[in-house]
């Protein structure tokens, strides 16, 4: 199974919320007289927010620092949104081969700080077990490589 891209994770994010009685879909709202945010789903009634992010582990289940960058990004929408609105930040669900900590408890650990008060958290979507030599090997043959040299 290949790595779920935004778009399934939206759809998954959305049939959760669904299953809740809560229709949501993308999500233009103006967070400033300035700049106006397109939130990946949300909804006016009620009045909810969700960020999707389908971030993994790197292949040698690294922190994905970059990725970390993003996550921050949507804490700093949510904070800037209106105070009256239910946040979710709707996340894959990837753990770390060696220790088995997901990157949604991982990033909950490290960036604390800079969670707003009442973001809410979930995950759904798995990614199946997955070898370091294959994912190096799916690597390989998304960039035309040969796998030679991988034992």
């Amino acid at each position: 199974m290949d790595k779920p891209n935004g778009t399934d994770l939206e759809r998954v994010a959305m049939q959760f919320f669904a299953k809740q009685g809560i229709a949501v879909s993308p999500l233009e709202l103006g967070l400033s007289a300035k700049k106006k945010h397109c939130f990946d789903l949300g909804a006016f009634n009620p009045k909810i927010l969700i960020e999707c992010k389908s971030h993994t582990w790197t292949c040698g289940a690294n922190i994905p620092s970059a990725k970390m960058t993003v996550w921050n990004e949507a804490m700093y929408y949510f904070h800037l949104a209106p105070r009256d609105y239910r946040k979710v930040l709707f996340v894959l669900h990837d753990r770390r081969k060696k220790v088995g900590e997901s990157l949604l408890s991982y990033y909950r650990r490290t960036y604390a700080h800079l969670i707003p008060d009442g973001v809410e958290f979930s995950s759904g979507m798995s990614l199946p077990p997955i070898s370091f030599k294959s994912r190096i090997s799916n690597w390989r043959a998304e960039e035309g490589r040969s796998d030679q040299g991988i034992s």
